[in-house]
């Protein structure tokens, strides 16, 4: 029924098969954390008595499917408590209105490294949305209609986060593919692996990786981080790892760009290091260490650095190591351009 609850408990196996959840309905695992569970799912208070209540705040039950998705949303569902494994589609796949309320997700954790799964995430369309996961490991070789492992796109009051590890791999899609999107958080370590595919695609979503890892995007024939109309790109704390071959390593337009930490490196095999046009770098700034790049028209693109609000001044852009004690090249390599090495234009403040 409507705004019904179903409970999970923790089995010694995998439940099998798709949850599909009606208008309004509570998915609760065994493993949701709460003070009561009468909290969790927002239980009118008793004016005498208490309320006999599953229990919670224990080990996550896990959910597998060997066919279709393993958790179907309706409208406001709220989710939380579970561990969803394998899944032929998508982990969790919704598609709403702007005008529907779109899921609440929480103390859930998505994994699945064997062969044939369907993403980790493919949630589209709701007015809003608010997901948060305590890690994600995903290898996805069947899509099922997504464009990527994780694909959330068209929720403007949507947030997004995974306070933990997000490791993504795939040979056929995407790796993180926000589009139209509120914001999204990475506060663990960030490791993606794909191949004929972005590793990041970021369409008019601010995104910020916030823990103190260093971050890997390894591509081998598509861009490894591409930005695009007015997203944010902001690493806090942490360093930007991103290898690519036959391609650009990290490319934005049109976007706020932030990296002001150390460690961030830019390695292109047969492709652009960096390329960047009419970008505004954050008041923290951009600083890469090393920038290798080969075979390409220029191993770095600079058109048009901006301020975001036409008054404030940008950041600097940095390319080399601080300190002392460096060697000639340790700032990176740049061989084979068919055009300029380095390319500025209307860029000031760059190092």
């Amino acid at each position: 029924k409507v705004n019904d609850i179903v409970y999970v408990a923790t089995g010694v196996a995998p439940y099998t098969g798709t949850i599909e959840l009606g208008p309004g309905q509570m998915l609760i695992g065994q493993g949701a954390v709460a003070d009561t569970f009468a909290e969790l799912v927002n239980a009118p208070v008793l004016e005498r008595g208490t309320y006999l209540s599953p229990a919670i705040n224990g080990i996550r039950p896990t959910i597998t499917t060997t066919n279709g998705p393993g958790i179907k949303l309706s409208t406001g569902n709220l989710i939380a408590g579970l561990t969803i494994g394998g899944t032929r589609g998508a982990a969790i796949d919704g598609v709403g209105s702007s005008n529907d309320e779109g899921p609440t997700i929480r103390d859930v954790a998505i994994s699945g490294t064997s062969t044939n799964l369907g993403p980790a995430l493919y949630v589209r369309g709701y007015g809003n949305a608010s997901m948060s996961f305590v890690s994600i490991e995903r290898k996805t070789t069947q899509p099922s209609g997504a464009q990527g492992v994780i694909h959330v796109a068209d929720i403007r009051g949507g947030t997004l986060v995974v306070d933990g590890s997000l490791t993504l791999t795939s040979s056929a899609a995407r790796g993180l593919m926000l589009e139209r999107f509120g914001s999204a958080e990475l506060r663990g370590a960030v490791t993606i692996n794909t191949e004929s595919y972005e590793g990041m695609y970021i369409n008019t979503t601010p995104l910020a990786l916030s823990g103190a890892f260093a971050h890997a995007v390894t591509t081998t024939s598509a861009t490894g981080v591409y930005v695009r109309k007015q997203s944010e790109l902001i690493v806090m704390g942490g360093s930007l790892r991103v290898s690519v071959s036959n391609s650009n390593a990290l490319d934005v337009a049109d976007s706020l760009l932030e990296l002001p930490g150390t460690g961030n490196t830019l390695d292109a095999t047969n492709g652009t290091g960096l390329w960047l046009y009419n970008v505004t770098i954050g008041l923290g700034g951009a600083a890469f260490d090393r920038i290798n790049s080969t075979y390409a028209t220029n191993g770095i693109y600079v058109d048009g650095l901006t301020s975001n609000d036409g008054l404030t001044s940008n950041g600097p852009l940095t390319v080399g190591p601080t300190g002392d004690g460096h060697a000639f090249g340790d700032g990176g390599t740049i061989a084979g351009m068919s055009g300029p090495a380095v390319l500025l234009r209307y860029a000031s403040d760059v190092t």
